[in-house]
Parts: C-alpha cells; sequence; structure tokens
C-alpha cells in the first residue's frame, strides 16, 4: 500500500493551470495501480473562472469525470475551506463529507493512465486546490503514481 505525493494547484489560466481544453496532470502513473481511495480536494483560495462558467472534473484521459464528476466554477462554488466532491455538493466547510466520492470509477480500480484534472469551457484564472494524495497499491514491479 503506497501513499501518491500531495499535490498544490495554483490556477492562473495558463495551459495545463486551468486554461480551456487543457488537463492538469495530477498524478503521473508508471505501471498499473490498483486505486485504493481517493480523498476528496480542499479549497485553498477561491476558484474563478472566466465568466462564471469554468467547468472542471477529475479522472483520466478515457474517463475525465471518472473521479469526480463536470463542477462550474462560479461565484462562491469553490469558496476557501470547502471540500470538492460533486457538482451537486462542493461546499461542506465543516468536514463532514471527506470522503472519496466516485462517479464512474469505482473503489479499487485498476488504472494504466495518468490522473488529470480537466478545464474546459471557460478559463480557470485563480484559486488554489489541494489534493491529499490517494492511496494506491502498484499492480506491477514499476506500478507507482508520482
Amino acid at each position: 500500500l503506497k501513499r501518491a505525493p500531495r499535490k498544490t494547484i495554483a490556477f492562473t489560466g495558463a495551459a495545463n493551470l486551468g486554461q480551456a481544453g487543457t488537463a492538469v496532470t495530477l498524478w503521473t502513473i508508471t505501471g498499473r495501480v490498483q486505486v485504493l481511495y481517493f480523498p476528496t480536494p480542499f479549497v485553498t483560495e477561491e476558484l474563478v473562472s472566466t465568466a462564471n462558467g469554468g467547468i472542471i472534473s477529475v479522472g483520466l484521459t478515457n474517463a475525465i469525470a471518472g473521479y469526480i464528476t463536470t463542477t462550474t466554477v462560479g461565484a462562491g462554488t469553490f469558496a476557501v475551506n470547502d471540500w470538492w466532491n460533486s457538482n451537486t455538493d462542493i461546499t461542506p466547510s465543516d468536514g463532514r463529507d471527506v470522503a472519496y466520492q466516485p462517479n464512474s470509477l469505482t473503489t479499487w480500480a485498476a488504472i494504466s493512465e495518468n490522473i488529470i484534472l480537466t478545464c474546459a469551457t471557460q478559463d480557470i484564472t485563480d484559486g488554489t486546490l489541494v489534493f491529499d494524495g490517494l492511496w494506491y497499491r502498484p499492480l506491477t514491479a514499476d506500478g507507482a503514481l508520482t
């Protein structure tokens, strides 16, 4: 059992940092791994998007919303101290809802692709998300998330 490193994403609107139509690589994979637990990301600086219409999701190249479904970044939807779970539940600031929230990928999912955050429709021009790692099990000798 291993833990992937913490990732902090500070959005700027630049390519691979919030620009619409680009992805942010959260963890790069080698080999194959089995994801055991995907903690809910935490907002440390409010996310801002062009025209309050940026859409983000977390998943894999072939399942872009596999871990967290598409969510619109609008005024106040990603405020400081919020947890991002899904499009319908992103604001429990008291920590009651800090749990794995799968969309189409499930707990124990075996993967062989990088885990990415995809930005669509509008740029995400500011804000910070912290991904406190995830727990996984290597399935191949070189299986790792970095």
